[in-house]
């Protein structure tokens, strides 16, 4: 209707029947390129828009028709194939910002927690922090609808007489969404937060205006700071939260590796040191490790009485030979040092 060049695709599953072993329909999936192939679309509603990659398909060719038209029952036109790129690191990237406080007891810490989540890394996020205003607002202001849907049920006759249903809707979904971050803060600590004081979906990321989910929760936490005479402990590698930890027969593999895509995790803490307190053994936190499977980096350095950490894990591709698992593996034991390294902070 529009004229806007196009071509339906046909592609399968990367983890289901390959292209010359359909058995039913339900092996493919559709999808439609346009504008010469540079925009995508293979999700549908709700959290999805055009142009994202689902990382089922990446790498998978699918056949494609242009210039189509029914003959019938059939689907003519001319056919050709597109491979799916694959997404990289920088496309699905996980960031975490965390500010550090110490409080009047020095065991329990305060933390301001962002959370944004980029590309294929978001829907799971979606889903368990969904509340159907945040989800309409952004999807109202993408179509450029000003009012609101509760201004609009006003304005209806017909709705009026369910605003009180949506208003509790939302406020019931608004007080589920606490119980979805300690449990979120339970699986980055493993355990669960001493109290949560405050929290908010900033985005949900549905649209190509706010395309990243992003998050925050402000809590107190224990567990991470023990104290040795006049001088504590802060265990600084826990605050990257919880890490694949492989061990024994895990450590050994002769398959090759998959994984969803290509993704990176970056954390930027800053820790508030308490008046009266100076950081030793900061030095022994640097590290830096670079392999084609992925990478680990992690820098401390201190202003005044900030102590400010950066640190990137990064898994460089979705697929890899066997051969390669040993170069992931030192990325993952990298990871796995780090989070038992601590700093001392000595009484002056």
């Amino acid at each position: 209707y529009y004229k806007i060049e196009s071509k339906i695709g046909f592609v399968t599953n990367r983890y289901g029947a390959r292209m010359d072993e359909l058995a039913n329909m339900y092996d493919l999936h559709n999808i439609l390129l346009v504008n010469d192939n540079t925009q995508l679309f293979t999700y549908k509603p709700p959290f999805n828009f055009a142009g994202e990659v689902n990382p089922i398909f990446e790498g998978e060719t699918a056949l494609t028709f242009s210039d189509t038209k029914y003959k019938g029952d059939i689907l003519q036109g001319k056919e050709g194939t597109f491979k799916v790129p694959f997404t990289d690191e920088n496309y699905n990237k996980s960031i975490t910002n965390l500010s550090v406080t110490f409080t009047e007891d020095p065991l329990i810490l305060e933390m301001n927690h962002r959370t944004t989540q980029k590309g294929n890394l978001k829907e799971n996020y979606q889903y368990r922090f969904f509340t159907i205003e945040r989800w309409e607002e952004e999807m109202r202001a993408r179509l450029g609808i000003n009012k609101s849907a509760l201004e609009e049920m006003e304005d209806s006759r017909r709705q009026r007489k369910y605003i009180e249903d949506r208003k509790e809707l939302e406020a019931e979904q608004e007080k589920k969404l606490e119980d979805v971050f300690k449990e979120e803060l339970n699986g980055y600590y493993t355990t669960y937060p001493k109290e949560i004081t405050a929290y908010q979906v900033l985005q949900l990321g549905v649209t190509s205006l706010k395309p990243d989910f992003i998050s925050e929760v402000t809590y107190k936490q224990e567990g991470l700071v023990q104290k040795v005479g006049p001088n504590y402990i802060l265990n600084v590698g826990k605050l990257i939260g919880n890490h694949l930890n492989l061990k024994g027969e895990e450590r050994e593999r002769d398959v090759d590796i998959y994984i969803p895509s290509a993704r990176s995790f970056d954390y930027i803490i800053q820790i508030q040191i308490p008046e009266g307190y100076v950081v030793d053994n900061i030095k022994d936190l640097n590290q830096q490790l670079d392999k084609n499977a992925g990478s680990f980096k992690a820098s401390v350095a201190q202003e005044g009485q900030q102590l400010n950490v950066t640190v990137s894990k990064v898994y460089k591709k979705a697929f890899l030979p066997v051969a390669e698992w040993n170069n992931l593996l030192r990325m993952l034991d990298a990871a796995t040092e780090f989070r038992t390294q601590s700093v001392v902070l000595k009484k002056i």
